[in-house]
């Protein structure tokens, strides 16, 4: 267990975040405050001279409570009319991925609090959870497609990778022998997975139950965390399980297991050490059918060109 330190909001203060951007001699900060606000720092605050004012060295927290903010742009009085108005759209429409298209280059970030405020601190538990993790990925299809697959197979080039990553049910640990760690001690969880499972086993979710390319991909290792500020309550520990198969094969019933503590799920931090993937192909009736891969023509010249 540690400690973290705490600023609450108390309606005399002030958290302020500004993001700094480049363009040549040119500037513009993006300025974000909130009157309501509970923030997690990892750092004790620095105060300055003025015991009224505190400034935050906040190069890593966690804001807490998700208010509204009021932003504003500060722009250097170099930039025209017309370029302001391109910058305030492209954060209007979420398109700020696209300003180093357009010059515009981030170079710094600052975290304040302004006014009085009260530094608390609090407790700080590390969550842990481990195991194999399975990745379940899919691609709606037609049935002319399903049927030019199923008796010719499909090249990777076909596969819309976007699409792929973007539809399925994530990321989930499929293996009994999950491990818990709090502060990187293990925690025993094996007598609840075993209870959970018992009470489960017949409860099956039926996924990817027509026309669809589905990919399975498996990892080892897999790391879920989850950052908790108070003493660890066993009971507000939970894990949601889940029976699950793909199309009606029912003889492949997997099981997953998402952890959350007090309502919060764990965040996923690292897959693990991949394994492979298992595609397959599904029918209309929800019928699971093995999908082949052509031979790539460009692996095929790479072939002839190094011979």
């Amino acid at each position: 267990m540690g400690i973290r330190y705490k600023i609450e909001s108390n309606g005399k203060n002030k958290f302020t975040e500004r993001t700094y951007y480049k363009k040549g001699n040119d500037f513009f900060i993006l300025e974000e405050s909130k009157n309501e606000f509970d923030i997690i720092t990892h750092e004790l605050p620095k105060r300055g001279w003025d015991q009224k004012v505190v400034f935050c060295d906040l190069g890593e927290f966690k804001d807490l409570k998700y208010s509204p903010s009021v932003d504003r742009f500060i722009f250097s009085s170099g930039l025209s009319k017309e370029e302001k108005l391109k910058i305030k759209k492209m954060f209007k429409n979420y398109n700020q991925r696209e300003l180093p298209k357009v010059g515009w280059i981030f170079f710094d970030k600052s975290t304040k609090i302004f006014g009085d405020s009260e530094v608390i601190n609090t407790l700080y538990n590390k969550l842990d959870f481990y195991g194999s993790l399975t990745e379940v990925n899919s691609i709606d299809i037609t049935q002319e497609q399903f049927e030019e697959y199923l008796n010719e197979g499909i090249s990777y080039s076909e596969i819309d990778s976007d699409q792929l990553n973007n539809g399925g049910i994530g990321s989930l640990f499929t293996d009994s022998s999950c491990e818990l760690q709090i502060n990187e001690e293990e925690y025993p969880i094996q007598e609840r997975l075993e209870k959970l499972i018992k009470s489960n086993s017949k409860k099956v979710v039926n996924h990817f139950c027509s026309l669809e390319i589905v990919r399975e991909s498996f990892y080892k290792g897999g790391h879920f965390e989850l950052e908790i500020y108070e003493e660890f309550d066993p009971k507000k520990f939970n894990i949601r399980l889940e029976n699950y198969v793909v199309g009606k094969n029912k003889k492949s019933i997997c099981i997953s297991f998402t952890p959350n503590y007090d309502g919060v799920d764990f965040e996923h931090e690292d897959g693990g050490h991949y394994k492979g993937d298992d595609w397959s192909l599904v029918d209309e009736k929800g019928n699971v059918n093995s999908l082949t891969f052509k031979d790539e023509d460009s692996d095929e010249e790479s072939e002839d060109y190094d011979d």
